[in-house]
């Protein structure tokens, strides 16, 4: 079973797709988490850009293996015709969430940069105040939620994108539309309804 998570940043897909993969047994691969790791990715994640299509390709091609969840991939069509020339996807789920929402989670939003745990201070947060609750390490915050001009641009860019990426995954007929507004509980418990 192959699944791509959608959704814009701040919308949750990190933890539902590390839940969902622990659930179904699958590889989570965050293409975030890759980038943030990369000098030549960052200099375009941190102004809130998005990767050009032919580095992203470079770099995820030898990832796509059967039995995976996709978080943060594709992000345009372009990518997704690329993506179906590799695996077959069984589901794709949208996390829909408002610009307001996004927006105020953003500022809230800490992760690991050891495991790349992601925690919220108001929704979801650690045990230890500041710590991971996996690995111990201190929290901190993502260096592309910190400039919210660079948040707006990545918001924009992404909005634009993800309407034709949606038509493409409704004509498949794999699209399904999650309520991100909802607490975590009640939006992994409608995901798991999706997924059959």
């Amino acid at each position: 079973m192959n699944i791509v998570i959608l959704g814009p940043q701040g919308s949750g897909k990190g933890t539902f797709s590390s839940l969902i993969a622990q659930r179904f047994n699958l590889k989570h691969l965050s293409t975030g988490d890759i980038f943030r790791k990369d000098k030549e990715f960052s200099k375009y994640t941190d102004k809130g850009q998005f990767v050009p299509d032919e580095l992203v390709f470079k770099i995820i091609a030898p990832y796509l293996k059967d039995n995976i969840i996709l978080d943060g991939f594709p992000r345009n069509l372009k990518q997704a015709l690329f993506l179906e020339k590799k695996l077959k996807i069984n589901y794709v789920l949208f996390i829909d969430v408002s610009y307001n929402t996004i927006l105020q989670r953003l500022k809230t939003r800490i992760q690991c940069p050891e495991c790349n745990a992601i925690y919220n201070i108001k929704t979801n947060p650690p045990k230890k105040k500041g710590l991971c609750d996996i690995c111990n390490s201190s929290l901190t915050k993502r260096t592309d939620d910190i400039d919210e001009k660079a948040v707006k641009t990545r918001l924009d860019n992404y909005n634009k994108e993800i309407k034709n990426l949606l038509g493409f995954y409704s004509k498949e007929g794999i699209l399904f539309k999650i309520d991100g507004s909802q607490t975590i509980e009640k939006t992994i418990e409608e995901i798991y309804s999706k997924i059959t």
